[in-house]
């Protein structure tokens, strides 16, 4: 028997128990029916709940150093469009300039993942690849994926990398 004023929730009668952070605690029609506690959207472009984004994050090793994870940098420049040599070499050096922040350089990078929107594009971004990391006493791990049309029009390449950064 249901007890009267309620309406049965669209988890089985069973109330969310998955608290968000306070920031994101709000009464609004977006909330959860049975807890009504908004959720958040990722898909949504205000300021105030976009979720947080950064281009390198440290994870400290002890005494010995650190690692640098960096999230995947693309080149939507007009003038490289649909070039993978030249977005390869751009991207690059947007990565020594990240890693230059850190204290690192691009000999410091030890794994690389690369989604190419085509698999066909694999020899000019390797030819520029293996030029970049020609001067590394060891190269790094690497490894393409093809993405598809999942990076846009006109991007052939996104590049994430991990660095190890040790303690100078």
């Amino acid at each position: 028997m249901r007890k009267r004023g309620f309406a049965p929730s669209p988890n089985g009668g069973r109330r969310c128990m998955r608290p968000l952070p306070p920031p994101y605690r709000r009464k609004s029609k977006d909330a959860c029916r049975s807890c009504r506690e908004e959720r958040l959207n990722p898909m949504s472009t205000t300021n105030e709940n976009r979720p947080r984004y950064s281009p390198a994050r440290r994870v400290p090793l002890g005494p010995s150093g650190y690692l640098l994870f960096l999230s995947g940098i693309l080149c939507v420049d007009e003038d490289a469009r649909d070039n993978i040599e030249a977005q390869t070499r751009r991207i690059f050096d947007r990565i020594a300039r990240v890693l230059a922040k850190h204290g690192a350089s691009l000999s410091d990078i030890v794994k690389t993942t690369s989604y190419l929107a085509d698999l066909a594009d694999y020899d000019g971004f390797n030819r520029v690849r293996v030029e970049i990391f020609m001067d590394s006493k060891e190269p790094p791990a690497s490894t393409a994926i093809g993405a598809g049309s999942l990076l846009g029009s006109g991007t052939r390449v996104e590049i994430e990398a991990v660095a190890f950064v040790p303690s100078r």
